[in-house]
C-alpha cells in the first residue's frame, strides 16, 4: 500500500534532483530564469556556486537538454542527478 501513496506524491511534489554545472567561470543563477523556473522548484542553493537541489516535474534528461539550451553548455557541464526519496518509501 505504500508504494500505492508514493505515486501520487511524486507527481505532485515532483522529482528531487542534484544539479552542478562545472567547467565554467559564469556564474549560473536558475532562479533568475523565468524559462527554467517554469519547470523546477530550489530546494537548496549557495549564492555564488553551480550546486543546486531541485524539483521539476519533467525527466532528467529534459531538464539537462533545458538548462544546456538556456545556458549555452555542453553536455559534461552539466552534471544532473536525481535523488531519492528518504526515508522507509525512498528505500523502496
Amino acid at each position: 500500500m505504500a508504494i500505492i501513496g508514493q505515486i501520487p506524491a511524486t507527481k505532485m511534489r515532483g522529482y528531487s534532483y542534484s544539479i552542478a554545472i562545472k567547467h565554467t567561470d559564469q556564474i549560473i543563477e536558475l532562479a533568475e530564469n523565468p524559462n527554467v523556473m517554469e519547470h523546477i522548484k530550489i530546494i537548496s542553493h549557495a549564492k555564488g556556486n553551480n550546486v543546486y537541489t531541485v524539483l521539476s516535474h519533467i525527466s532528467d534528461k529534459k531538464l539537462r537538454e533545458m538548462i544546456m539550451s538556456e545556458y549555452n553548455l555542453e553536455l559534461n557541464q552539466v552534471i544532473l542527478t536525481p535523488l531519492q526519496n528518504s526515508g522507509p518509501l525512498g528505500a523502496m
